[in-house]
């Protein structure tokens, strides 16, 4: 088990985001990993984006507050190209906002967690 930080924290309007690396896990083809998300990830709205080396199998998903607590990333797509193959995952990431503070005020923050598939 590894604990991943996150990829990007973005003040909600900010222009001049600057992500950071994502966190690379090896997952072979015919392989998957599950992503445990933190109890203040999961009692929110958050998104899967499963992102593949054919942009056709690319899948997005959006989870309501407290639906799931982990998910399930295959290292290939279920569909297959017009070769036979099966679209390898490159990166998935995990979306959700939160709430902080800056200066002393409420501040909305949109945060990434990515994983890049080696």
């Amino acid at each position: 088990e590894q604990e991943i930080a996150p990829y990007s924290v973005c003040a909600i309007g900010q222009q001049d985001c600057k992500p950071g690396e994502p966190t690379t896990l090896s997952i072979p083809a015919d392989g998957e990993v599950t992503l445990k998300l933190p109890g203040n990830v999961s009692d929110g709205e958050w998104q899967l984006l499963q992102i593949y080396d054919d942009p056709g199998a690319n899948v997005d998903h959006t989870y309501t507050a407290n639906e799931k607590s982990e998910v399930t990333v295959k290292g290939s797509s279920d569909q297959t190209a017009a070769d036979g193959t099966h679209p390898r995952l490159a990166v998935a990431e995990i979306h959700t906002w939160a709430l902080g503070e800056q200066d002393g005020e409420e501040q909305g923050y949109t945060v990434v967690w990515s994983v890049a598939a080696q």
